[in-house]
């Protein structure tokens, strides 16, 4: 445990030059690539844009400087130690899940006596289904933390953010953080435990750079990095129904009533059209966006203090209303002194 923690203090430093990091300045490069593809010319005038003008579209001092991204830088940084102090709360991980089901698939089917031997096609597959089982996890996670009101009022910091930028991703409650680790932990564990019952031990993955080929694709050509940002990305028909646009994420932040519990997924489509809460917006919505909450809510979330403790406070006070027989008791009490001849205090 203490091993995992010191690991995850100093990849502080290193993050920005490891592939295994999401914030590997290649994948940051490839999203300011397409971000300048996207943004290049003037939608009004149809002009390519000059570079200064360029520049100031991408990175707009109305968004990198709001108070609410502000806010994102500050957290981040205290946010970073205060998880890796708390893996000690992880209570499952793939590893401990992939255990388990090996032990129940022994117990059901006996153990594997003859276990195949693992090819290409088998790395192939299990790429793949790996790749998949994580985004399903953080779909179930996602999701779970907008359909249960506990779970939403720590999902509810995320989407007080006004303005998005890449950094916004991490604006996380670690109680949330806790939460997706531990159901991507299971599908993960459960897929790993299959291949390793039938194949008798691991079954490697094809990587680039040394990560899984699937997660590369998704942080670079994916545009990853656009799903919180101010830049509007609809990939081309044929793709966007399905794989993940960064622009659903958007529509996703939105405090439109339409678009409220839309655009769970991170990836793929699939996780949506499943759930029913997919929703394919229409080019003009962009010019119309507003993000956050909503109904002033935001004004709860403006300092990192505020991040961390309103969701608790909120759920004290929802504790509090869902007790009414406290002011039942109360009356109660008061109606039989009346009826006793006794005066009411």
């Amino acid at each position: 445990m203490l091993q995992d923690i010191l690991a995850r203090l100093t990849a502080f430093g290193y993050a920005p030059f490891s592939p295994g990091d999401r914030f590997f300045v290649g994948y940051l490069a490839v999203a300011l690539l397409l971000a300048i593809l996207a943004l290049r010319r003037d939608p009004h005038s149809g002009k390519a844009r000059s570079p200064r003008q360029l520049l100031a579209s991408l990175f707009p001092r109305r968004v990198f400087l709001h108070a609410s991204a502000l806010l994102d830088y500050r957290f981040v940084l205290v946010n970073y130690f205060v998880i890796a102090l708390l893996i000690a709360a992880m209570f499952l991980s793939a590893a401990t899940t992939t255990g388990w089901i090996v032990s129940a698939l022994d117990i059901a089917l006996g153990p594997n006596r003859s276990p195949a031997t693992p090819g290409l096609a088998a790395g192939l597959v299990f790429t793949v289904v790996v790749f998949m089982a994580v985004d399903f996890g953080n779909f179930l996670a996602h999701w779970l933390q907008h359909k249960i009101p506990w779970l939403w009022e720590f999902h509810k910091i995320h989407h007080s953010a006004e303005v998005l930028t890449p950094i916004t991703a991490l604006r996380v409650h670690p109680v949330g953080e806790i939460l997706t680790t531990q159901v991507i932990a299971l599908c993960v564990g459960a897929i790993n435990g299959g291949f390793f019952y039938v194949y008798q031990g691991p079954v490697a993955q094809v990587t680039i750079a040394g990560v899984n080929a699937l997660d590369f694709l998704y942080y670079t050509v994916g545009a990853y990095h656009l799903a919180h940002s101010h830049v509007w990305l609809m990939f081309p028909r044929g793709l966007r129904e399905i794989f993940y646009s960064p622009a659903l994420h958007l529509i996703h932040h939105s405090v439109d009533v339409k678009h409220r519990d839309k655009n769970f997924a991170f990836t793929f489509t699939l996780w949506d059209r499943l759930f029913g809460t997919l929703y394919i917006p229409h080019e003009t919505e962009k010019d119309t966006l507003v993000l956050g909450l909503g109904d002033g809510e935001e004004r709860d979330f403006q300092s990192v203090w505020q991040l961390y403790t309103t969701p608790f406070r909120n759920l004290f006070t929802r504790h509090r209303e869902l007790m009414p027989w406290r002011t039942h008791n109360a009356g109660s009490v008061a109606k039989e002194r009346r009826m006793d001849g006794v005066p009411a205090e």
